[in-house]
């Protein structure tokens, strides 16, 4: 076998093992996805009061913890001058 034809095989197996990566990749994403639209759907339930079993509902608890958090990050954000902002 040729130096030629070793790097072709080279190649070609590097070219298939990029492909299932990438596939593994598209996988993962569309999972952690389905995933995601699972736990929305979940919060979206236990808040109307359809699911009140008691792990979803703590669940659900902690992210409107957690979203009351965010809130109060990012209503800082838009009010406040930053700190090394020097008064007009």
């Amino acid at each position: 076998m040729s130096f030629l034809d070793k790097l072709r095989e080279a190649t070609e197996t590097a070219a298939a093992r990029a492909k299932l990566e990438v596939e593994a990749l598209q996988k993962r994403r569309e999972l952690t996805q389905a995933l995601s639209d699972l736990g929305r759907k979940t919060v979206e339930l236990v808040e109307a009061g359809t699911v009140a079993e008691p792990s979803l509902v703590e669940a659900a608890q902690r992210i409107k913890q957690l979203r009351a958090e965010l809130d109060a990050l990012t209503a800082g954000e838009s009010t406040e001058p930053p700190a090394d902002a020097e008064p007009s």
